[in-house]
């Protein structure tokens, strides 16, 4: 299996691109804090990353240490579960992640417009002069990466999430509008729904879906296919596998980029696991596999179900730990309305082979071919932080 990296090389293709695109001005550093359901972050220009700008309005970059990476200090008190006396950390940019947004912002100032571009980085925060950041799940996520490959056992987790979200009426300043309705004599609010298609079926505003992929694609990422979801006004956006931390980066990029489109529509996305009662909740069902040597060690040819004994340990992982990893996976109060019987949701711990109701399945596609062969886990959902969430289950 051949997966193409679409992110820079290095600091070498980052000076290219803003040589060849000087619109782009800002340099946009994305992290996640503890929850992670929202990209957080500050934008630098492009000058101050030991830059100059040139008379003709280019940029002229001698940034970083050669390798890639940028430090900058910022206050991180209301990220992080941290003492404000020990707020000061320095986020390091990782030009390797660096991706061009493709649309532009604009400004107007006393009768003239003016508009620029900008670079989406990520990175670790890390301790002044101490190494990585013990909250940055961004790291955690990195160091359990690591203990994979130390450990001998494989040397890549592929990670293939399905993010469904909701599409909702929502206002001029772009918040959902709610609607009112009565059960027993009881007043509720609601978000309102804007089509009434079905699983695979009819529905409005496939343009959101459309429109958010080929950003996607602009941005050098990679999606499977698309469609309506079971319950009106619900959608779903397949991403293409990627390895474990270069996904978890994408999840938030696509999260900011689905709100984003659609609000361009006048609609609200909400990845909120179950925002209407008596209905299908959103679900992340995160699609895995390890690969050691370009080899999928989940697949064996000669077992029944074409799993390897790799491949049953790591469900049996899974299963033991899922009562623990569950606080991360489904972080809200809301999480725990999803997780009931009768949605397809799982609320149960069993695994089987294509059965959509289990907490865990085995894709039954094409079990003859080894790089199909994986395991799915259905009980995270789509508010979580993926590099806490995509963490937990690697290491369960």
């Amino acid at each position: 299996m051949q997966v193409k990296n679409f992110s820079f090389s290095g600091m070498d293709d980052v000076k290219e691109t803003l040589r060849k695109d000087p619109e782009i001005r800002f340099v946009r550093f994305i992290t996640a804090d503890m929850n992670g359901e929202r990209p957080c972050g500050f934008t630098i220009p492009v000058s101050e990353l030991g830059g100059r700008i040139r008379k003709d309005g280019t940029i002229d970059l001698e940034m970083g240490n050669g390798k890639g990476t940028v430090l900058k200090g910022f206050d991180a008190s209301s990220l992080y579960p941290e003492r404000i006396n020990e707020s000061d950390k320095n986020a390091r940019l990782d030009f390797t992640t660096a991706r061009v947004l493709p649309w532009y912002y604009s400004t107007r100032v006393d009768g003239f417009t003016r508009r620029w571009k900008e670079l989406a980085v990520f990175g670790d925060i890390l301790e002044p002069g101490n190494g990585p950041y013990r909250f940055d799940s961004r790291n955690i996520l990195k160091r359990t990466l690591e203990n994979v490959r130390e450990m001998g056992i494989a040397d890549t987790v592929y990670i293939g999430p399905e993010l469904e979200f909701f599409l909702f009426e929502a206002d001029e300043e772009g918040f959902p509008v709610l609607e009112e309705f009565f059960l027993d004599d009881v007043r509720y609010l609601r978000p309102i729904q804007v089509d009434k298609g079905r699983y695979f079926k009819g529905g409005r505003y496939g343009e959101v879906r459309k429109e958010s992929q080929m950003i996607l694609q602009e941005m050098g990422c990679r999606s499977e296919y698309d469609h309506h979801e079971v319950s009106e006004s619900q959608h779903e956006i397949d991403l293409h596998y990627l390895p474990a931390l270069e996904m978890a980066d994408l999840v938030m990029l696509y999260r900011y980029i689905v709100k984003k489109v659609a609000r361009s529509y006048g609609l609200f996305a909400s990845f909120m696991p179950k925002p209407i009662a008596g209905i299908n909740g959103t679900g992340m069902h995160t699609h895995q596999s390890l690969y050691s040597g370009g080899r999928n060690i989940f697949f064996d040819e000669d077992d029944p179900e074409h799993l390897s004994v790799e491949c049953r340990r790591y469900i049996a992982g899974l299963m033991r730990y899922v009562p623990e990893i569950t606080a991360v996976l489904n972080p809200w109060v809301n999480s725990y309305k999803r997780l009931v019987p009768g949605f397809e949701a799982p609320a149960y711990i069993c695994f089987d082979i294509q059965n959509r109701s289990s907490l865990i399945r085995i894709p039954g596609y094409d079990q003859e071919d080894p790089d199909s062969i994986r395991v799915e886990l259905r009980n995270p959902d789509p508010s979580s932080n993926p590099y806490l969430s995509f963490a937990l289950q690697i290491a369960a």
